[in-house]
């Protein structure tokens, strides 16, 4: 490997999580202890400038990483470049057209000049002009902490239309996540949960009860980014919404796998490192998984197992289709279903792929403990030089399409009704 060959510092200090190397031209300090942080170790070459990271690796017990966050400090007026190793989880060559993300603020987020693998067993990012502020956060696509999945639901639970539902409080908690011990020794405390109900109540109209879920793979953010934009269009002024409000009940868990996102895990729930939570929502093995029980207890209370539609939102690493798809049930003509086609209408690029998966997915959940009519897996794609509203704007699609799909033909007058019995009289006399 090209780095191995240059003198290096090596310095770690787990208990905070806080790395800091030194070179000649300035003291460059590296952080990952925050919520959804993520970078194991730090390093520096004796080359001024460059500097060598190493991610986390704990996706299952591959050595590899899947996710990287952290702020860098002490960078106002260079150009660093940053080294990391493409043991890459999925195949190094997913990160072929990858674009690292920078921000100053966590909130504004912008992809590095230059991204690339060097071809000796590395990935290298850098920008060609100076950073301008001391402090920089660096990660590996538009990071979607827990805080931001509380900070939302607190700052919708006093909208008209958000309502607390059977296993909700009046905080929109349904319960919390067990908490425990992270891969690199930290202690991860218990954190709320949240579920709520988005409808108008003072309608008495029969509605479609449609079940809203993300953030169950720790990595997996952009899914979050997608379902955020869905809610806040749901939740708008917009005519179309009004009505949609009117005739459909969204029920709504944010954030699955809390304490896996806050420790900036790469897939997993801190509680269960090993295994991938998307195959373990059965409820004969929730005594060991306690934030799968939460959220679904939560969905057959609130819902009583009468759903119409379950969508999970997650994203995924690039595939050679490069597009955003949906594993949705072919044989089940889910393809056919006026929503999938209304979305696709509204997106002409998504694709869908067969899901003809017999385990325990949220999606198999939503199928078989639920009762969904249509249950859906939606990946977003990493990697594809995106702006962050991309994300937005894919969310109130989807909500676009539930309206086209569930909003009710106006009531014809009886003028209109006239019209068209004196239309089909004439036919028939043709």
């Amino acid at each position: 490997m090209r780095r191995n060959a240059l003198p290096y510092l090596f310095l770690t200090v787990i208990t905070t999580f806080s790395l800091a190397t030194t070179n000649l031209s300035a003291q460059i300090t590296f952080d990952a202890n925050f919520d959804h942080g993520s970078l194991k170790f730090g390093f520096v070459s004796g080359i001024s400038g460059d500097y060598i990271l190493q991610g986390r690796n704990n996706y299952f017990s591959s050595n590899e990483w899947r996710w990287l966050n952290f702020k860098v400090s002490g960078v106002q007026n260079l150009t660093p470049n940053f080294w990391i190793s493409d043991d890459f989880a999925g195949g190094s060559s997913r990160l072929n057209d990858h674009q690292m993300v920078y921000s100053y603020d966590q909130n504004n987020w912008f992809y590095f000049d230059n991204n690339g693998r060097d071809g000796s067993g590395g990935y290298e990012f850098s920008n060609n002009t100076n950073f301008t502020q001391d402090n920089v956060y660096v990660a590996y696509a538009f990071p979607y902490s827990y805080g931001r999945a509380a900070q939302h639901t607190a700052s919708i639970k006093n909208n008209p239309y958000v309502h607390a539902t059977n296993s909700s409080n009046s905080n929109l908690i349904i319960g919390q996540s067990p908490g425990g011990i992270d891969d690199i020794g930290r202690t991860i405390a218990p954190r709320d949960m949240f579920g709520y109900k988005i409808t108008d109540t003072s309608s008495s109209a029969p509605k479609k009860k449609i079940v809203l879920a993300s953030g169950l793979h720790a990595n997996e953010v952009l899914g979050n980014h997608t379902l955020e934009g869905m809610i806040d269009f749901l939740l708008s002024d917009d005519p179309r919404m009004q009505t949609l409000r009117k005739h459909a009940e969204f029920f709504v868990y944010p954030m699955l796998n809390p304490d896996g996102r806050f420790a900036g895990l790469n897939r997993s729930t801190v509680e269960n490192i090993d295994e991938d939570p998307n195959r373990d929502w059965n409820p004969d093995n929730y005594d060991a998984h306690e934030d799968i029980r939460v959220s679904g207890d939560a969905m057959i209370a609130d819902t009583g197992s009468d759903v119409d539609y379950f969508i999970d939102f997650h994203s995924t690493i690039p595939t050679g289709a490069q597009a955003d798809f949906g594993f949705i049930e072919y044989e089940k003509g889910h393809r056919d279903d006026p929503f999938w086609i209304a979305l696709t209408a509204l997106e002409p690029d998504l694709k869908s792929t067969d899901s003809s998966s017999t385990g325990w997915t949220s999606a198999n959940f939503g199928d078989w403990q639920l009762g969904a009519e249509f249950d859906m897996t939606f990946e977003t794609m990493f990697g594809l030089n995106r702006d962050q509203s991309y994300y937005t704007e894919l969310g109130e699609s989807f909500a676009l399409a539930f309206a086209d799909a569930l909003n009710p033909m106006p009531e014809p007058t009886s003028i209109m009704l006239l019209g068209l019995g004196g239309l089909l009289l004439n036919r028939r006399r043709a």
